[in-house]
């Protein structure tokens, strides 16, 4: 019975842990910068497409928190930048505190 009891509050500890960890805003989309021709899609598979005149990088991201991502772009190494959705804005952060502001340009696909 002692076992069952630890079970049942792993199981509910487990789950108010993934409840927490989630993000609470929909990032899957295409974005457009408020003053810029450059764009970033964040796709719901993990990756995030960054477009700026005619170079174009595709990375793995991961959600770390509910305000910050994580770039993993290859040799260059990880970012970890701040995130907030507000609507149909996005603002990302840098770790020197600078701020782009998107606009939802389409939806996830």
């Amino acid at each position: 019975m002692k076992t069952v009891r630890i079970l049942i509050a792993l199981c509910v500890l487990c789950a108010l842990a993934s409840c927490s960890l989630k993000q609470g805003w929909d990032l899957a989309g295409k974005w457009q910068k408020i003053e810029g021709a450059e764009t970033v899609e964040f796709t719901a598979k993990g990756t995030v497409i960054l477009v700026s005149g005619e170079t174009s990088v595709t990375a793995p991201y991961t959600v770390l928190d509910a305000k910050h991502l994580q770039l993993n772009l290859g040799g260059l190494g990880t970012v970890v930048v701040g995130a907030e959705v507000a609507g149909d804005t996005l603002t990302l952060t840098d770790a020197k505190g600078q701020a782009v502001k998107y606009k939802k340009a389409e939806k996830a696909k």
